[in-house]
């Protein structure tokens, strides 16, 4: 049992995510699986299915956890809240495809028809905005 007004030190994570952060700006925590990475970038997968992944910048990363209780479990990692990280979905090609054809935003309110034109390979088809 710990005496009463005994001072509490602080855990050894939050001294050192405080250290690293050194501006005291926001911090948050990410949780998932580590995978292969580039040099300089961390991939961590977000679940199993591998399908989601975030790609956090080395230099952003505070301070990580390993997983308590369960070997199998997601590691959690301590980032800074400004830091930019690329969020990815693995999909198949077709499904890429379809994502990069639709417009959106200011584009998607635009009126669109096909262009088309022909040479001795075929016919060639794709997408003007404005009216016809």
């Amino acid at each position: 049992m710990s005496q009463k007004n005994a001072p509490i030190a602080p855990h050894p994570l939050i001294a050192r995510m405080l250290r690293a952060a050194g501006d005291g700006g926001d911090v948050v925590e990410l949780r998932g699986y580590p995978g292969h990475s580039a040099p300089d970038t961390l991939t961590l997968f977000l679940d199993l299915s591998l399908s989601r992944y975030l790609e956090i910048p080395q230099d952003a990363i505070l301070a990580s956890a390993d997983p308590e209780g369960d070997a199998n479990g997601p590691t959690k990692v301590y980032v800074r809240a400004s830091s930019q990280v690329v969020a990815a979905r693995r999909v198949t090609a077709a499904e890429a495809v379809r994502a990069a054809s639709r417009p959106s935003g200011p584009l998607a309110r635009q009126k669109w028809h096909l262009e088309c034109d022909q040479d001795e390979g075929g016919r060639y088809c794709w997408p003007e905005p404005g009216e016809e």
